[in-house]
């Protein structure tokens, strides 16, 4: 975002309250650069595929790209 898109930029007192639950639960924040906006990764099971479309539908007025699901290799 630029600077005038970033002072446009505001959630509401709900938005921030479920943004803010997820980043202390399942979420993480990441940057790839210094220049760059921050990335917000929701990484669950598939078996939780409709909460994150929820999530999704909820922000996704905010967001640039389509959502993805991607197949991890890792076992847990």
């Amino acid at each position: 975002m630029n600077k005038n898109e970033r002072s446009k930029f505001e959630l509401d007192s709900y938005l921030k309250q479920v943004l803010i639950g997820n980043i202390l639960g399942d979420v993480h924040m990441r940057r790839f650069s210094d220049k760059s906006n921050v990335r917000i990764v929701f990484r669950q099971g598939s078996i939780n595929a409709s909460y994150l479309l929820h999530l999704y539908s909820l922000y996704q007025e905010f967001v640039l790209t389509p959502s993805s699901v991607k197949k991890s290799t890792k076992k847990i």
